[in-house]
């Protein structure tokens, strides 16, 4: 998520959809390190000394208070480097390993554009009719808001989600049916604004062509083909297996538990999926491999190119440094620079963080799940980009 929130429900308001987008002199570190092509490499980590990456990621541990983070590097079609640093609970010490579970914030829109756009593909949906003509109930201005604008971030929707609600799968529908014509700022496809109602819905369209709940699909489409076996919606899934604990920190800079978790059904579209570095690292093999994994053919190409054609730009330059020349596709953040092409995405959760960033020319990903509220660890993923 990139919104703010109070831990009393609705996120707040925020105009600043950057909380994910690294200083503007990091990312250009990131694009300059990535200018020449990939060697191949071998399974080995021992091919190569990321040493310099445990001290990067220690020392950003650190200075940032953050108990612990997992780190994946990808390159082709395997995973060459993953380890886990820190603790996943500073109450009980106990260690990150990789295989834990973490909250993935915004990085799940991605997999919410990959659903849509796979119906898409098969013909059960058209991105650019009006979601009323799929979805009955809807307010009669968002009736006509299509699913193209839904995902590229130009439906004119404010941002906010609930953190807290309704624990029941039926509530994404009903909550989406109960919003009124309030929800726009803007008249639908007039400029890009970040929005995680924009999500959810998106993931009621799902729901209402694919015929089942949204978890379902995702679960049957995507991850199961994929392999991704730890990833879920469902808290009562997640707590079946090792999960790390998301943090804050106090007002003497400590880290604490955060209490409770957030945790509301009708969210689950916008980015409140759990994953590991594993799991997340197969789906980047296969973007980066014209959606080949393991010999097989498991994501279309054409979905491939859906999600990573730009299709807004993101405006202006803020503190947070958002490059001017950044441009959104369906659920991926696009960015050139010296002819190195990334697609990516950030996240942040009540007491998490992540960073998934991907080079498909140069078929390189860094993915990093940290365990306090919106940290990314930029310094880390270059250090990555150096040693590959």
């Amino acid at each position: 998520m990139m919104t703010t929130h109070d831990g009393k429900g609705m996120g707040k308001l925020s105009s600043r959809p950057t909380a994910v987008i690294p200083s503007f002199r990091a990312l250009l570190s990131l694009l300059l390190i990535l200018g020449a092509p990939l060697r191949s490499v071998f399974t080995q980590q021992s091919q190569k000394d990321f040493a310099p990456l445990e001290k990067a990621a220690l020392d950003e541990l650190r200075e940032t208070n953050t108990p612990g983070a997992a780190v994946a590097v990808v390159s082709g079609d395997r995973i060459v480097y993953v380890k886990g640093f820190g603790v996943s609970n500073v109450e009980t010490g106990t260690p990150v390993e990789p295989a834990m579970l973490f909250r993935t914030g915004s990085v799940g829109k991605m997999f919410t554009a990959a659903l849509l756009t796979s119906l898409a593909e098969e013909g059960k949906i058209k991105l650019d009719e009006p979601i009323g003509n799929y979805i009955r109930g809807l307010s009669p201005k968002l009736s006509q808001v299509t699913s193209h604008q839904l995902l590229s971030g130009t439906a004119g929707l404010i941002d906010g989600e609930p953190l807290y609600g309704p624990q029941d799968e039926s509530a994404l529908a009903k909550t989406v049916r109960s919003w009124n014509d309030d929800i726009f700022f803007l008249e639908p496809g007039k400029l890009y604004s970040y929005s995680n109602l924009g999500f959810i819905i998106a993931g009621l369209v799902a729901e209402e062509i694919g015929s089942k709940s949204y978890a379902d699909l995702m679960s049957e489409r995507i991850f199961a083909p994929l392999g991704m076996k730890s990833t879920t919606f469902r808290p009562t899934m997640a707590m079946t297996r090792p999960l790390s604990q998301g943090h804050d920190s106090d007002s003497n800079s400590k880290p604490v538990v955060h209490r409770p978790f957030v945790e509301s059904t009708p969210s689950w579209p916008a980015g409140f999926m759990y994953s590991n570095v594993y799991d997340l690292a197969r789906f980047a093999i296969a973007f980066m491999n014209g959606g080949k994994i393991d010999g097989r053919q498991v994501l279309s190409p054409a979905v491939i190119a859906m999600m990573s054609t730009p299709r807004a730009d993101i405006l202006g330059e803020n503190p947070s440094g958002w490059p001017r020349n950044s441009k959104y596709g369906y659920g991926l953040i696009i960015h050139n620079f010296r002819g190195v092409r990334m697609v990516w995405h950030g996240g942040s959760i009540a007491g998490f963080g992540a960073m998934f960033v991907m080079a498909p020319q140069q078929r390189f990903a860094v993915i990093i799940l940290c365990n306090k509220t919106a940290r990314w660890m930029f310094q880390t993923a270059e250090k990555a980009m150096e040693i590959m």
